[in-house]
């Protein structure tokens, strides 16, 4: 399995009441098969999502990536493990605006340590279409742009598992179809597993696997 979760719950406090935004979450999937997180507002999608991304720690409960168990990892630990594993694409884009888009492909790579940086970085700008703007920054792009400069620098390391959390949340349904069929594709082409937040229950059964969370239960 590449990834597994075993009754992971989340808590938070507010002053002395406690709320749990997730409880007892459990499923795993293998590699190259895709899966949808759907759920109403408020349900724990996006905190699941962290989660698996090890951007947080559960309160309870366990996730393993390909074998791994991300508790039993240090920070330091963690953030490689991440790196090397695990690409996310979020629905804001998280671009450094500072960066154009060469850059921002770029800077995985760079951190990574691999050869042919540049080169790499612009295979996946081309491969999403941006050959002719990858000297252009993030607010010379469009927001149909911006999240395909994101969609390659989250799989141009070629991550085992890519996370995406409402990738077309932002965008017209027009770019937001043409988006979602750019990341389904990448997903396959690069052999990933790819891991979907989304509201669109049409777009949810093009994944190989639905987790309905209701209340952050699965049901």
């Amino acid at each position: 399995m590449i990834l597994e979760a075993n009754r992971v719950s989340q808590y938070f406090t507010q002053g002395e009441t406690r709320i749990e935004a997730l409880k007892d979450v459990t499923f795993q999937i293998k590699k190259k098969e895709n899966l949808s997180i759907v759920g109403p507002s408020g349900s724990g999608k996006t905190t699941l999502l962290s989660l698996l991304a090890g951007l947080d720690r559960p309160s309870e409960g366990e996730i393993k990536i390909n074998g791994t168990s991300l508790g039993e990892l240090s920070e330091q630990e963690l953030t490689m493990f991440r790196g090397q594993n695990i690409g996310i694409v979020f629905q804001q884009f998280h671009l450094m605006p500072h960066l154009t888009a060469l850059e921002n492909v770029s800077l995985p790579l760079e951190i990574a340590g691999v050869d042919q940086v540049k080169e790499r970085a612009r295979e996946f700008l081309h491969f999403v279409g941006l050959e002719q703007r990858i000297n252009h920054f993030p607010n010379q792009l469009s927001g149909g742009e911006n999240q395909r400069v994101a969609i390659a620098r989250a799989s141009v390391l070629r991550p085992q598992l890519l996370l995406a959390d409402e990738p077309s949340g932002n965008l017209d349904t027009q770019t937001g179809s043409r988006i979602m069929d750019l990341l389904f594709q990448m997903a396959q082409d690069s052999e990933m597993t790819l891991v979907l937040v989304t509201h669109d229950l049409n777009l949810a059964k093009r994944c190989d696997k639905e987790l309905h969370l209701v209340g952050g239960k699965v049901q």
